[in-house]
């Protein structure tokens, strides 16, 4: 309930909206006097799914409404930020959605919630998509049909490809916006995770790479570059000198982990934490390399929509 006890005292309209929680939150979210939407289980949850019953019933409640404020349940919202947001919007007529800083809470609790607290910090000024938390423009937001529902991840870079693709712009600004708690503990979280993550811009790629050859297409090529043709080439080679084969591995994979360190260090990034950027974003590479096979096999031979991929442990 952190989520709610930090945007309560707002004194804003708030729609907390219930995917089949077993831990009494809805009715907990009721006695802090927020409006509670309980989703159909019968419906397969997705996260665009909730996020879109909750925009409605918001909307429909209060149509004067200009701006909505998405969050998910596992961050807090940083005091400043919503009247930051709301002022920027206002001041500039093409900005359709902004977002900030998000921080995340524990960064010392394991490498893999320090990945996380990296991954968040992005650049400043005018971007192409943005996380789980930020403020939207209603009007737009609705012109474009909201979320796609029938995405399990990834539907708010798909989501902020539609709408730059309608002529708005997307900012993140320079303030601290939510906190978040990823409680990655375990390796087997971590590349679940990354499975999801393949699996979104897989599908993403999918929906849209066509169009402007852009969208999410580099980040697959490089996932299956790096996951499946670069082995199995170095596989081919060890056929005739395993030699040879090693040091092609070696060759290949330091110059990705150099030029990341690179990166990172340039960001100024302390040496440990982007030598530890470094080292897995070589990893990333198999579980996302995975995770975009499953969407294959599952949507293109299958036909049918994949199941929430769920990394979390409570």
């Amino acid at each position: 309930m952190g989520c709610l006890g930090a945007i309560c005292p707002t004194g804003l309209h708030i729609v907390y909206v219930d995917s089949g929680s077993t831990d009494g939150s809805a009715d907990q979210a009721r006695q802090m006097g927020v409006n509670v939407i309980v989703l159909d289980d019968r419906v397969p949850f997705t996260a665009a799914r909730g996020r879109n019953a909750g925009f409605v019933h918001l909307t429909h409640k209060f149509p004067e409404l200009r701006f909505v404020q998405f969050l998910d349940g596992d961050c807090e919202i940083s005091p400043a930020w919503l009247k930051t947001a709301a002022r920027a919007l206002r001041s500039n007529i093409q900005l359709v959605m902004v977002c900030g800083r998000r921080r995340e809470q524990f960064p010392e609790l394991s490498i893999y919630n320090r990945l996380c607290d990296m991954e968040w910090n992005t650049s400043i000024g005018e971007t192409n998509t943005c996380g789980g938390d930020f403020m939207v423009r209603v009007t737009e937001f609705s012109a474009v049909g909201g979320f796609n529902e029938s995405l399990i991840a990834g539907e708010e870079p798909e989501l902020c490809w539609r709408l730059r693709v309608a002529g708005g712009t997307i900012e993140r600004l320079p303030v601290e916006m939510t906190v978040h708690d990823a409680n990655l503990k375990k390796f087997h979280q971590w590349w679940k995770r990354q499975v999801r993550a393949g699996h979104a811009a897989a599908e993403n790629a999918d929906l849209h790479g066509r169009v402007d050859g852009k969208h999410y297409v580099r980040n697959v090529a490089s996932n299956l570059a790096y996951g499946i043709v670069i082995p199995a080439v170095a596989a081919a080679t060890a056929y005739f000198s395993v030699v040879a084969s090693v040091l092609f591995l070696v060759a290949v994979y330091s110059q990705l982990f150099f030029r990341v360190l690179t990166f990172r260090r340039q960001r100024a990034d302390p040496s440990s934490n982007a030598a530890l950027y470094a080292v897995f974003t070589v990893l990333v590479k198999f579980p996302q390399t995975f995770g975009a096979l499953v969407y294959a096999w599952r949507r293109k031979v299958l036909k049918r929509q994949s199941g929430l991929i769920e990394y979390k442990e409570y």
